[in-house]
């Protein structure tokens, strides 16, 4: 799960949440990507900066990593 919420004084924070580590090792890389996160944007936050978002990862032995949005 990764959630993006406005903080104090015009800030924002990403929290991820795991229950593997490659998960979170996957929508790290995901939304550090700048073409990832502009898809995602566009296709997601049209009317919105916040939003909590589940994905589901997969991959064998933490390589060839797959990721897939479930839910926002």
């Amino acid at each position: 799960m990764v959630a993006k919420l406005n903080g104090d004084n015009n800030t924002s924070n990403l929290l991820f949440f795991s229950n593997h580590g490659f998960g979170a090792t996957a929508t790290i890389e995901y939304f550090t990507n700048t073409d990832s996160i502009t898809s995602f944007n566009k296709k997601h936050l049209k009317n919105a900066d916040e939003f909590i978002a589940l994905f589901y990862v997969s991959g064998k032995e933490r390589t060839s990593m797959n990721i897939k949005t479930n839910f926002i």
